[in-house]
């Protein structure tokens, strides 16, 4: 399984992810992780959180898991 990086929604700020599973080089089936919590990282003992960057699965309309609002 490869896990891919996880960034922060720009419509709704949620973390997401996705993993492919399979073997590395092979065509495998895409998995997708969201969290309600934005991510980020510690920076000089503060959190700090990661700009936005994509859109998770319930914000783009080419998932199947999308949320029309």
């Amino acid at each position: 399984m490869i896990t891919g990086e996880y960034n922060n929604c720009e419509k709704c700020g949620a973390s997401y992810s996705t993993y492919k599973i399979g073997k590395e080089g092979s065509d495998g089936d895409y998995l997708e992780s969201w969290c309600e919590i934005p991510t980020g990282k510690a920076i000089n003992g503060e959190f700090v959180i990661k700009k936005p960057k994509g859109v998770c699965q319930f914000c783009n309309p080419k998932s199947i898991l999308y949320i029309a609002k």
